[in-house]
């Protein structure tokens, strides 16, 4: 779980540096994906394949979960940190988060 509030800056090709804290939880890859209100969400890898599992097991007559499913799996990208523990975002992620430069 990552607890606090970081503000991070993108650089010029759309990088962020990992807050050391969180580094070696996600040195073995991470996923960015979209979330609720233009919000973007990092997960360790294997926790997001848990979230989208268990978002599997919802009931998908459900308008609501079938979104939820769509909206979380459709716009996921798989990152890896780079040795001085920065990651990119994808454009579209940017984009759909309203993200220029600062990230919280």
């Amino acid at each position: 779980m990552f607890l606090g509030t970081y503000t991070p800056k993108l650089d010029d090709k759309g990088r962020f540096f990992l807050p050391a804290k969180f580094r070696d939880q996600l040195a073995d890859g991470l996923v960015i994906t979209r979330l609720q209100d233009h919000c973007l969400a990092i997960w360790p890898t294997a926790t997001f394949m848990k979230e989208v599992a268990d978002a599997a097991t919802g009931p998908s007559t459900v308008r609501g979960v079938r979104d939820y499913q769509r909206m979380v799996a459709s716009g996921a990208s798989d990152e890896l940190p780079d040795s001085q523990g920065r990651v990119g975002i994808p454009l579209p992620l940017r984009t759909y988060a309203g993200v220029a430069k600062d990230i919280v």
